[in-house]
């Protein structure tokens, strides 16, 4: 048997201890994309995706399972459903949209310059599909 151990100094509640556990089992995995795109990156420095409030955690980024885009799945560990703010340094975005887990459309989420303001539920986790 293995056991790994995480330690941190303080957590200031429930959503902060299940969002470190969460961080500390599941570390972050790159993908290397073959087919990259030409040409030069941005002058300014600019995340590909945020999100807000630090309760709401960005699980996954991939390309959906059918068509053209971008999948962002949310997880909030949260005891109440929050709303989060997505801001994205992706450009030509047109239309944003709140799905199931297997990617089919719930409803429609408005784009706007200062984000996308997604509805998530408590300890469960959201698929938003951007195109």
């Amino acid at each position: 048997m293995t056991f790994d151990y995480a330690v941190t100094p303080r957590v200031a509640s429930d959503a902060e201890a299940a969002r470190f556990g969460w961080q500390a089992s599941m570390p972050v995995r790159a993908a290397l994309i073959p087919a990259a795109q030409d040409g030069p990156l941005p002058s300014d420095p600019t995340s590909l995706c945020r999100v807000s409030p630090g309760s709401v955690a960005i699980t996954a980024i991939k390309t959906p399972e059918v068509g053209s885009g971008l999948v962002i799945r949310l997880f909030s560990y949260a005891d109440r459903p929050v709303t989060a703010t997505l801001r994205l340094g992706v450009p030509g975005l047109r239309r944003a949209e709140l799905c199931n887990l297997v990617e089919e459309p719930i409803g429609e989420l408005s784009l706007r310059s200062s984000g996308i303001r997604v509805p998530v539920r408590p300890m469960a986790p959201t698929t938003v599909v951007l195109r």
